[in-house]
């Protein structure tokens, strides 16, 4: 029995991989470095969840997350507070 989280689909990563892999790429962005984005993966399938101050934020996200090996879509739920 597999856990959701580490679920491997075919093309070779696993939901834990993705995460780390987006996580990872908003660290080294300089607009995304310092911002609490949740993010999550379910087969492939990537969820960004928190606050931003500004849209390019959220939209910077959803881009660097949805370019990352292994991702099937990307749901960004990011919240701007201004």
């Amino acid at each position: 029995c597999q856990t959701i989280s580490n679920f491997t689909p075919s093309f070779g990563y696993s939901d834990n991989e993705i995460t780390q892999n987006i996580q990872n790429s908003f660290s080294q962005n300089a607009i995304l470095f310092d911002t609490p984005i949740h993010v999550t993966t379910d087969h492939g399938v990537v969820l960004l969840s928190g606050y931003v101050k500004k849209i390019r934020q959220a939209d910077v996200a959803e881009q660097l997350a949805s370019q990352t090996k292994g991702v099937k879509s990307v749901q960004n739920n990011i919240i701007i507070r201004q």
